[in-house]
């Protein structure tokens, strides 16, 4: 995840682009078996702090809410 502050660099755009470069760095290592890595996925500063407080308020699964967002 990457936590971003500035409004330009939030769209979806610029996530499949920061993407496709993180995945080719992941191309260039050897990971340990069984090791998994998820796709990069770029959040605003805002999204991230609403997303604190509804899993503090509802017991909401942040980690999860990122993995749908990465999906969408």
């Amino acid at each position: 995840m990457l936590v971003v502050q500035d409004p330009i660099l939030r769209g979806p755009l610029v996530n499949w682009m920061l993407n496709r470069i993180f995945n080719r760095a992941l191309d260039r290592e050897k990971l340990r078996l069984g090791v998994a890595v998820e796709p990069l996925n770029v959040v605003s500063i805002h999204e991230m702090e609403t997303m604190a407080e509804s899993a503090e308020a509802n017991g909401f699964d942040i980690f999860h809410g990122l993995q749908l967002r990465c999906i969408r």
